[in-house]
């Protein structure tokens, strides 16, 4: 299933980003800012028992293509499993109102050398 992953904030991101790095990060990165039309996110108000585990599991995934799959919203919100205070937005890029989503900045971002390992 098609899904834009994206982090409720640019601190989010990066966590995400660092959380998911496998090898080398690339010398040039961007945090891309953008908008959401009103109405338009759902929040996960019952997430499979075991969500926070890895590797993950199929009940996980499957409510995730249940969510595409019913296109009811054109995003979804849930809890970050690297920081669960922090949130997530699943977009559905299928979903009739995708082309109302609006690119707000394009900026650089420079990952402080303190938080690579």
């Amino acid at each position: 299933m098609p899904a834009i992953y994206a982090a409720g904030s640019a601190a989010g991101a990066l966590l995400e980003y660092l959380a998911h790095l496998e090898g080398d990060s690339p010398e040039e990165l961007v945090v891309v800012t953008a908008q959401l039309p009103g109405g338009a996110v759902t929040v996960a108000d019952t997430l499979p028992p075991q969500w926070r585990e890895r590797p993950y599991r199929s009940d996980v995934r499957a409510y995730g293509d249940g969510w595409i799959a019913n296109g009811k919203s054109l995003a979804l919100e849930v809890p970050s499993v690297v920081c669960p205070s922090e949130h997530n937005v699943l977009i559905n890029p299928l979903h009739p109102d995708a082309a109302q989503l609006k690119i707000r900045a394009i900026d650089p971002l420079h990952i402080d050398p303190r938080l690579r390992y």
